[in-house]
């Protein structure tokens, strides 16, 4: 299959989104799983469960495939992703290109289990002249609000997440996994639970080159060890005393 060019280079990050949530200030851990616990190893989860909404009623879900594979040197896409998506993705406006995809411990029938999050692509696009706003509204897309600040020549992004005051580095190529937890808060009116986190990001910088692939292909690159067991640059907000903020 040959590579076929996209319009205008396209960043692209990668997320692996581990959460646990769950109320209740007074809870005793030593009752909760130890998975619960930022559990950093392979996903144990065996099926999907997502809600997704069709003809404005929200619809369970326990299967789904993912349309993208990031290999160092292309994108493999699926020949059946949506006319509509590729479109956008190869937009010369889009400069960003997120594939999300992740984990949660949830507690169902008295027990506690893995399920796998929906796997999703996003873009992100800017049209303007000021480029410092050009990747902005990513914080609106990532994952509890991850965003870019800088993206320099070499490809390195400059985030601050999950706090302001931070001035953290991706270099290309690089893996980060953020560890953070945030206490339960809640007002007269609603409340927040309590999260565990665990969520890698990993840059792998500009890409110009694409592949449509049949899905039967796609399944077997996904059988490729997930590029979060790599090795990876942590950061540890746990001890953080920010109570109701990541980090």
């Amino acid at each position: 299959m040959e590579n076929q060019q996209f319009s205008s280079p396209k960043l692209v990050l990668e997320f692996f989104v581990r959460e646990f949530y769950f109320f209740g200030k007074s809870t005793i851990r030593t009752q909760l799983p130890k998975d619960a616990f930022f559990y950093m190893g392979l996903s144990k989860a065996q099926e999907y469960r997502y809600f997704e909404c069709v003809h404005k009623k929200y619809v369970k879900r326990s299967t789904d495939n993912s349309e993208l594979i990031i290999k160092p040197d292309t994108l493999l896409l699926s020949s059946q992703i949506n006319p509509e998506l590729l479109a956008k993705i190869d937009k010369p406006e889009t400069n960003t290109l997120i594939k999300i995809a992740g984990d949660y411990l949830y507690k169902e029938d008295e027990q506690y289990r893995w399920y796998a999050q929906k796997n999703e692509i996003k873009t992100n696009s800017y049209s303007g002249k000021n480029t410092e706003l050009k990747y902005e509204n990513i914080r609106s897309l990532a994952p509890h609000h991850f965003n870019i600040e800088t993206v320099e020549p070499n490809g390195s992004i400059i985030t601050n997440f999950p706090r302001k005051a931070l001035s953290l580095t991706i270099n290309e190529g690089e893996t980060a996994c953020f560890i953070c937890r945030r206490e339960e808060y809640g007002y007269s009116y609603s409340s927040e639970p309590a999260l565990n986190l665990v969520m890698w990001v990993k840059n792998h910088g500009f890409y110009s080159d694409y592949q449509l692939i049949k899905n039967s292909v796609l399944h077997q690159e996904q059988a490729i060890a997930p590029f979060y067991m790599s090795s990876a640059r942590e950061f540890d907000f746990r001890k953080s005393k920010l109570r109701f903020e990541l980090g």
